[in-house]
């Protein structure tokens, strides 16, 4: 199944969700998006968000997430809510779409009251998510992997042979950083193993654009597509730094802004913090 155009997400909307009512508009959202189209959608004075993702997820896994996102809506947790169609299914996996109740908001402005309520919202998030009993939600599932020494020397003769563009010259007059870096990432990954920590299901694609905010409150948590099994620090730690550096500040100023969202987390979801493993996921999303 391709691309929906209009007048078939029309068409589609009609067949599949008859007790909506009458669509008066319909708007593609998103064009040339690789990951999928997304369409408003006006039906009286309600509005959805009609997806039809493009991506190559497991059908089984699908439905799987989206349960788990209504389990979070019915415990009060603010994420979207995933409205069922007419075969009783929360994605239709063959043609691959689902409907969205929409949420009007902003994007994060930077302020302490949102770090504030995003820390702690998250942190509400992760207590309902560890009370799921399925641990192995995606569980091998990852969209990149951690650069080998070999793989890097051997981009390293790719670049002595060819003209650098600008992004090419900053990659090789940082190369012994970032073989340190591999070196000390491999090395970081067996602390990982030996701290055995405990997994629990997690959002894994935390940051500011995954987040509508309203008036200083998160209003939604959105995009739950890349759900997965792992360690819930693993969140922590890309949220966290993902927002601090979501506009330019010092690097006092991003420490300081990252401790205030960790202080926030753990006043609502108390974990024991080890600050090494901590780094080690901030390493390990600046390597991929």
């Amino acid at each position: 199944i391709g691309r929906l155009s209009k007048k078939e997400v029309m068409n589609y909307l009609k067949n599949y969700y008859p007790k909506l009512g009458t669509i008066e508009t319909i708007r593609n959202i998103n064009k040339n998006n690789i990951r999928g189209s997304k369409f408003l959608v006006k039906i009286k004075n309600k509005k959805y968000i009609f997806t039809n993702y493009y991506e190559d997820i497991k059908p089984k896994d699908m439905n799987e997430i989206y349960s788990i996102v209504s389990y979070c809506k019915e415990n009060n947790i603010r994420v979207h809510e995933i409205i069922l169609n007419k075969n009783k299914k929360f994605v239709d996996t063959k043609r691959k779409c689902y409907l969205l109740k929409y949420y009007p908001g902003n994007i994060f402005h930077d302020s302490k009251k949102e770090i504030r309520d995003i820390a702690k919202n998250i942190a509400l998030m992760h207590k309902a998510l560890k009370q799921i009993t399925k641990k192995n939600v995606r569980k091998n599932s990852t969209e990149y992997k951690i650069l080998t020494l070999k793989e890097l020397k051997s981009i390293e003769i790719n670049l002595q042979k060819k003209k650098l563009n600008s992004h090419e010259i900053i990659i090789k007059n940082d190369f012994n950083y970032i073989k340190k870096s591999i070196v000390a990432h491999k090395k970081n990954s067996l602390l990982i193993k030996k701290s055995k920590m405990s997994k629990q299901i997690i959002h894994n694609d935390l940051h500011p654009k995954n987040i509508i905010m309203k008036k200083e409150i998160v209003n939604c948590i959105i995009d739950f597509n890349s759900m997965r099994t792992g360690i819930v620090i693993e969140d922590i730690a890309l949220s966290s730094f993902r927002f601090a550096c979501f506009y330019p500040k010092s690097i006092k100023q991003i420490y300081q802004q990252i401790n205030y969202f960790l202080k926030n987390y753990n006043n609502v979801n108390k974990i024991k913090l080890d600050m090494k493993i901590y780094e080690f996921f901030i390493f390990d999303y600046l390597l991929s």
